[in-house]
Formats: structure tokens, C-alpha cells, sequence
């Protein structure tokens, strides 16, 4: 079969794609939202009209309206000013026309935005009733599809409900909203009681609404909000001529109670509409009571329509992941007019081999660098490198290449549509080892812990590390020019996984992909690929710096690699404290090293790449299947492909795929995904339907976040142990140890307490067959309940962070660990085993 290894068989790939152009799929079907709000009186709308449009960015949400139940003059113009920063100036804007409160902003931002950008709208009574934008959209869209989100007064969902047949519609409100709405996500409330301001000011409307509502309520309470501070990100962040930036900036000064950040009661409800609950609240059934006084209670009931949210997800990660999203900047817009469409011509058997290239160059880098992995550390790899193509084999049992054939597998089992959790599900079960983001999102499977929160920083203390980074070529080689497919493919497996740096680095080498099928240019190519990440990341700058080096250095890349050690050899959560980095954005800066400054040249680029050093496999194996799709399998030095013919029936380990195999299944995938696009598939020729490259939304995983001590379990100013404690030896060869590796108990109500200063903290331990459950409190508070249980694919971990909390307040915090004396089924034992703590402080 060996000489049948790059054989084109294009006529029953053509077969299986089709030839016709299909409209694009979504692979992320998005929520369709209409968005109604009181903005005046606070401005936490704002923030939450820009998540909600981060959101629309990223192909998570429709909006389908924007309107007011607010009927101040300056309201409409400023929710137009808002949309139009964020290129939607078209938006339908309503606002009530009869009866309603009218509230201005005391703080005077309104004044100033209206006064500064650009908007169509110059005062709320131009725009028409909202119940008449209500009724037009509703009557427009399918049936049970709409999210309606209300972080204001009921005023207008009462009259919409009051509301008869008209000229859009035949269905009086209550019907319409019964047919065609899903959900109504509501900030309303305190709970179990109190009184609110949104259901106080038109308590009648609010009354009206809750007892009369057709369907499920979801209220996000008044105590939710006003745990979840943020502001404070934004206003410090770079960004000119934003106007959400220019509201928070203005207002949070002229507030003490807001010193903190904003209250973010209005965001908790887009977060909902958009993300659901699961992972960051839980939620109680019954029914909301309003009171003459404007105040409302709660009442239980399992079969009750209504449901309110209960924190889950810590503080301050809830309000970072929010943030996060506030600061989302507007993406790049088509002039008017629009952008015509350029389409991009391939022969089927170019494409097929170049899709080898990449597959070639991921096998061949990653036993290229194997022998040097990590074993420089902080400083280039000086020592000889020694490589044969008989050394490829090795390539059949690396994680750089078994994972990704795992998602591969997913998407043929299940489907391309196929939930997260599906995929999560069988690389979590698969029977390789696994490490780092890997490692954690397969105990977070077993955890019931699932995508996206899995990758998650909350969850997930590896979620910049490397890992998606190495195990996204696949995106990238069945995606040819279509960068925005890569990124919707990416958002789904990159989250499993990774997130904020940690999911760029997989977008980034997608993208390189999908560029280089069209660049032989290395530095266009680089250039291509940024635009694909949000310029206001970490991963985005370092490669930035990378390319300005390199025009400053062109012919030596080591005085280009310390500059880049000095600058950003020590942001490495994971290994922080120690020159240990895996953290993927450095080695996504010593992919385009090696790309840069090896001209092309396939050895080149390999060693370049690979003395860069720390994950020295990983970093050649990308910048190796760069260059294989720019030139094709064909084109490879001659000892390099007859080194992968030599092994390309093999199976990777614990997978079904073999190069052959994934080289035909990429090829089949990009042929799908090609005329999904709007591009065409012939015998002779593939047309592809070009896509500019979008970026997806801001996500920061660490916010500020760098090390500042290390402490031992051992340490005799450090932990202070109550209950029968047992030390652990180090686990070497030979009969006698004096050495001790951890403490351990699996007593019921013993307790390990750590006192530290800081805003951020790693306690670490193993995780074993006979790993136990404890409960961590933090400062006095049940913050998580932990399982040190792993014993999966006969793979245990030693020295891994247990459990984490990070954002605090800098000051003086308690930690505490209290054994359960519980486990799950599996283990053999209750143990919890400690081997210390790493503390982090906030810096710049």
C-alpha cells in the first residue's frame, strides 16, 4: 500500500462532498435575543449591551431588536450610539409612547456620548412604540425562537401582553408571545425578598407580567449583581474612542460604593439568555409574588413556571468572564456597499496534497524535537540534534497527533454539528495519557464538569497552557481560506480544553493554515493569521513582537529570542515560579521564530524552532506542517516522505486513523466545509469562497495575574495541619526513604489550613486511585468541593494544583481543607495527599 500513499482519489471525495453551493452553516447556532432596557438610571446596560454584542460578534447571538422601557429623551440615542460603535446602526429601537417612567443619568455619560459618536437617533420620542417593534420582529421569526432579556421595567412587556391582533400579525400578545417566544431571562427582583428597583418603579406592569407570562421566567436577582463588580479592566485598558469605555470611565469615580467596579446586575441576564445556566448558577423553581408595595417574595414550587439563579461560580471568575466580554472591540466592517466576493481556485489534487504537507510536517517536527523537550528551559537548546527519518515511527505515539485524530473521530462519529460534550466525552474516555489543559479537562469530564466551563480559568488552572494549541492543525488543513470556519470549529473542540491565550493558540495556527494554502510568503502568512486574533490579547502581541524583532534582527534570531525571554519568559501560570513554560502564546512566538528565520528551508525552520526550547517537540511540529501545506507533501526534502511512506498505514495510538487515512478524511471534511461556503467542487478545479479572517471575542484568563511565592507543605511557617496527618515518601527505586513527597489523610473532619497574602492561590497535591473528597473554604466560605481521584488510562498525576481560586482582593486570606472521608465508587481509598501552595499577586 505504500505506493498507493498520496494517490489522489479525488472522484469519490468529489462524490462525497457534492457540487453544489450551499449557504454557510453555522456550527454554533445563536440565540436570537431582542434586548429591552431601562438605560439612564445605572449603566451596567451598557456593559451588557456590549457583552450582547460581543456576543453577536462571535456568532453566538442574533440581536434582533433593541428597546427602551425607558422614555428619557437621551435613552434611544444612546442605545444608538452603542449599536453604531459596534457596526449594527440598523437596529430596531422602540420605546414606550404612552405611560412609562422617564429616568436620566445622573452621572451625565449619556450627555457625553450623545455629544461625542456618531448616532441616527436624536431623541426617544423618534422612534416608534416598542410593542410595535415587539410584535413586527415576534411575528417574523420561528416558532419558539426568540430570547427576550429585560433588564429594566416590565412597562413594555405588559402592553406587548395587552396587545391585540394588527396588520403583522393576526395572535393577540399573549399568543404571540406563547408561539413564537422560548425564554424571557429577567432582571427583576431580590430573593427570597425584598424590594427591586426594576419591579418597583412599574410594579403594576411587573405584576402583570409574571402572573400572566405564557411561558419559563428566569430571574437574575438584585444579590447577584451586586456581588459582581466589574468596570475597572476596562477603564484601565488602552482602548481610545469607546464609548462603553467612556461611560464606566466617567461614572465609577463619581461613586464610592463603585470603587470596587459597577455592580453587573444587567450582564448576569445576557450571560444567561446567551450561555445558560449550567456552570455558573443554579436554579430554584416556583413562583415570583409581587406586593402592592412594589417589594416581591418567593414562593417554592417544583411546578412552578419561574425560576431564579443562585450563585455557583465564584466571584470574582464570573465577573472576569464577564468583563472579558465587555471589552470586546467592534470588528472590522465592510464599506458600504460590501466587500465583493473573491473566490480562490485549487486543483483537487493540489489541495489533497498539500493537506498531506501538513500532515507530514506534524510527524516529522514532533520527532524531530522529541529528544530536547524542555530540556532548556529558559535558554536556548545548544546541544547537538540528531534526527533520521526512520525516527518518524515515533510520531505514532505523541499526543501532538493522537488527540486531534480523536475530535477527528467525533466529528465522523457524531456529527460536525455534535454538542462539545460529545467530543469532550471520548478523548476524556480515549486510552492515551494525557497532561496539562488535556489532563484537567478529562478529570473535569469525570467531574461532570463540560464545555465550555472545562476549559475554563475557574475550573481549569492550565487554561493558557499549550495543549489546543497542538491539536488544531485539523481545523486548519480541512479549512483552505476560510478562516471564520476555522474559528467557528475551533470555538467548539478550543473550549474543551483552553481558553482566553490558551484558545488563541489554536486559532492562530488554524489560521496560519488557512492562509498558507494561498502564501508562499511566511511573513504574509504570519501577518493573515493575526487577524484572526483580537489585537487586545497577550497572544496577539507577543507574535507582534516577534515580527518587529525580526525586521530588527533579520539575520540572528538569538538576539531576538532574549529580548522575547526578557519580556515574556516568566507569564506562565502553570509553571509559575520555575523557567518551566508552557504557556502556549511563548511557544506560539517560537512557531513564527522558526518560521521567520528559516527562510523557507525545512531544516532550517526545524532547528530554529526547536532551540528555541521549553516544548521543543511541539513548537517544530507546527512551524514544520506551515511549511508543508505552503509547499505540499510533494515538495518535502525526499527523505521526509519516503520516512512518512514508510509508516503511513500505521494506527495512532488509540485512535482508528492512520496519515493515509487522515490525510483522505481532512480532504473529504474541506471539500464539505468548501461548499457549505458557497464554493464549488469539480473534477478539474475547486473554487473556495474566500472569507476574511474575524477575530474572535476578548477572553482573558488570569487578568494581571503573575507568581509570588512558593510554598511547601514542609514549610514550618506554612500549612498548619489539625487531625492524623501522614507524610508520603518520594517514590524511588530501592527499599529505604527518607524523603517525603506529601502529607496525606483520609480521616473524616481533619483539616490543612494555609494563611497567605495575595490575589490568587494554588494548592497542589496528587491525584491517585485512592484520592478522596474534601470541602475548601476560603475565608470562611464553602468555595468548592474537590474529588483527588484519577486513575484513568492507568495514568495518575503527582504535584498538580488541586484547587485554585484567583481575582481576590489583595489583602490577607484563609484557606481550608476539610477531609470528607468520602469518594466516588472507583477510588480505593479517601485520601487527600498535599504537596504545597503557589501564591500570586496582581501586577502590570
Amino acid at each position: 500500500m505504500k505506493g498507493t500513499t498520496l494517490t489522489v482519489l479525488v472522484t469519490a471525495a468529489l462524490m462525497i462532498a457534492g457540487c453544489s453551493g450551499n449557504p454557510q452553516k453555522n456550527y454554533v447556532k445563536p440565540v436570537k435575543i431582542i434586548f429591552d432596557t431601562d438605560l439612564g438610571p445605572d449603566y451596567d446596560d451598557v456593559g451588557a449591551l456590549a457583552f450582547l454584542h460581543a456576543m453577536a460578534d462571535s456568532g453566538k447571538a442574533e440581536i434582533l431588536a433593541t428597546v427602551s422601557s425607558n422614555r428619557n429623551e437621551l435613552v434611544a440615542p444612546s442605545i444608538d450610539v452603542i449599536n453604531t460603535y459596534f457596526g449594527r446602526p440598523d437596529l430596531q429601537i422602540g420605546a414606550p409612547k404612552g405611560n412609562g417612567a422617564s429616568m436620566g443619568a445622573w452621572q451625565h455619560w449619556a450627555d457625553s456620548i450623545t455629544r461625542k459618536y456618531p448616532h441616527r437617533i436624536n431623541s426617544t420620542d423618534e422612534v416608534p412604540d416598542a410593542v410595535e417593534i415587539y410584535r413586527k420582529v415576534l411575528s417574523s421569526q420561528p416558532d419558539k425562537s426568540v430570547t427576550i432579556v429585560t433588564v429594566g421595567f416590565l412597562t413594555n412587556l405588559s402592553n406587548l401582553l395587552k396587545s391585540g391582533p394588527d396588520s403583522t400579525s393576526p395572535l393577540n400578545g399573549s399568543d404571540l408571545v406563547r408561539k413564537k417566544v422560548r425564554r424571557l431571562v429577567s432582571m427583576a427582583g431580590r430573593f427570597p425578598e425584598g424590594k427591586e428597583f426594576n419591579i418597583h418603579i412599574d410594579s403594576a406592569a411587573s405584576k402583570h407580567v409574571f402572573e400572566n407570562w405564557p411561558g419559563e421566567i428566569i430571574f437574575t436577582g438584585f444579590e447577584i449583581g451586586w456581588e459582581i463588580r466589574t468596570g475597572l479592566r476596562l477603564i484601565a485598558s488602552p482602548v481610545e474612542n469607546s464609548p462603553v469605555k467612556d461611560v464606566f470611565r466617567i461614572s465609577i469615580p463619581l461613586s464610592e460604593e463603585d470603587k470596587y467596579g459597577r455592580m453587573s446586575w444587567d450582564e448576569t441576564a445576557v450571560l444567561i439568555a446567551v450561555y445558560g445556566t449550567e456552570g455558573f448558577f443554579e436554579t430554584r423553581r416556583g413562583t415570583i409574588i409581587v406586593h402592592p408595595d412594589g417589594s416581591n417574595s418567593w414562593r417554592d414550587d417544583p411546578d412552578g413556571k419561574h425560576l431564579h439563579v443562585v450563585q455557583k461560580m465564584p466571584v470574582p471568575e464570573i465577573a472576569r468572564f464577564i468583563e472579558d466580554r465587555m471589552m470586546h472591540l467592534p470588528m472590522a466592517k465592510p464599506s458600504e456597499g460590501g466587500v465583493p466576493e473573491v473566490y480562490l481556485s485549487i486543483k483537487p489534487e493540489v489541495l489533497k496534497d498539500k493537506i498531506a504537507g501538513g500532515w507530514a510536517g506534524k510527524m516529522i517536527g514532533v520527532t524531530y524535537g522529541a529528544p530536547t523537550e524542555f530540556r532548556a528551559q529558559g535558554k536556548p537548546y545548544d546541544d547537538s540534534i540528531k534526527w533520521t527519518p526512520s525516527d518518524i515511527k515515533g510520531s505514532i505515539w505523541q499526543d501532538d497527533l493522537y488527540v486531534q485524530l480523536t475530535f477527528l473521530m467525533s466529528m465522523d462519529r457524531y456529527g460536525v454539528d455534535a454538542p462539545a460534550k460529545k467530543y469532550q466525552e471520548m478523548f476524556a474516555k480515549a486510552g492515551y495519557h494525557l497532561w496539562h489543559a488535556n489532563m484537567q479537562a478529562r478529570k473535569n469530564y469525570f467531574d461532570s464538569i463540560f464545555p465550555p466551563y472545562s476549559g475554563m480559568p475557574e475550573f481549569n488552572l492550565h487554561a493558557d497552557d499549550i495543549d489546543f494549541q497542538i491539536e488544531a492543525d485539523y481545523i486548519g488543513f480541512m479549512c483552505p481560506g476560510m478562516p471564520q470556519t476555522a474559528v467557528k470549529l475551533a470555538d467548539k473542540t478550543g473550549h474543551i480544553m483552553n481558553y482566553g491565550d490558551g484558545f488563541y493558540g489554536g486559532v492562530f495556527v488554524a489560521a496560519l493554515y488557512a492562509a498558507a494554502f494561498f502564501e508562499s510568503d511566511i511573513s504574509k502568512v504570519v501577518a493573515t493569521a493575526m487577524k484572526s486574533l483580537p489585537q487586545e490579547s497577550d497572544y496577539y502581541r507577543i507574535i507582534d513582537d516577534v515580527v518587529k524583532l525580526h525586521n530588527h534582527y533579520p539575520d540572528d534570531w538569538r538576539p531576538a529570542w532574549q529580548e522575547l525571554e526578557s519580556k515574556w519568559g516568566e507569564v506562565d501560570i502553570c509553571g509559575a515560579g520555575s523557567p518551566f513554560n508552557i504557556d502556549a502564546k511563548l511557544n506560539g512566538a517560537y512557531i513564527v521564530m522558526g518560521l521567520l528565520y528559516g527562510d523557507g528551508d525545512p531544516l532550517k525552520t526545524l532547528e530554529i524552532s526547536t532551540r528555541c526550547g521549553q516544548d521543543s517537540d511541539c513548537n517544530p511540529s507546527n512551524a514544520l506542517a506551515v511549511l508543508g501545506v505552503i509547499n505540499g507533501f510533494s515538495n518535502l526534502p525526499a527523505n521526509m516522505q519516503e520516512g512518512i511512506k514508510a509508516v503511513a498505514d500505521s494506527v495512532f495510538i488509540h485512535t482508528d486513523y492512520s496519515f493515509n487515512r487522515a490525510v483522505e478524511s481532512s480532504y473529504n471534511y474541506a471539500l464539505k466545509f468548501i461548499t457549505e461556503n458557497g464554493g464549488s467542487v469539480s473534477k478539474r478545479k475547486i473554487r473556495i469562497k474566500k472569507q476574511i479572517p474575524v477575530p474572535p471575542v476578548l477572553e482573558v484568563s488570569f487578568p494581571g495575574l503573575i507568581y509570588k511565592s512558593s510554598i511547601s507543605v514542609f514549610d514550618k511557617n506554612g500549612f498548619v495541619l489539625k487531625g492524623k496527618w501522614s507524610n508520603h515518601p518520594v517514590e524511588t527505586a530501592g527499599a529505604q526513604n527518607r524523603n517525603f513527597q506529601s502529607v496525606f489523610s483520609g480521616n473524616k473532619g481533619d483539616i490543612a489550613e494555609i494563611r497567605f497574602t495575595g490575589t490568587g492561590i494554588s494548592v497542589s497535591g496528587n491525584w491517585v486511585k485512592d484520592g478522596g473528597k474534601a470541602d475548601v473554604f476560603l475565608d470562611g466560605k464553602l468555595h468548592r468541593t474537590i474529588d483527588t481521584y484519577y486513575f484513568y488510562s492507568g495514568q495518575q498525576h503527582r504535584n498538580v494544583s488541586l484547587w485554585h481560586a484567583t481575582g481576590l482582593n489583595d489583602g490577607e486570606h484563609t484557606v481550608r481543607i476539610i477531609i470528607k472521608g468520602e469518594k466516588r465508587p472507583e477510588s480505593e481509598g479517601t485520601n487527600v495527599y498535599l504537596t504545597g501552595a503557589t501564591v500570586f499577586t496582581t501586577g502590570t
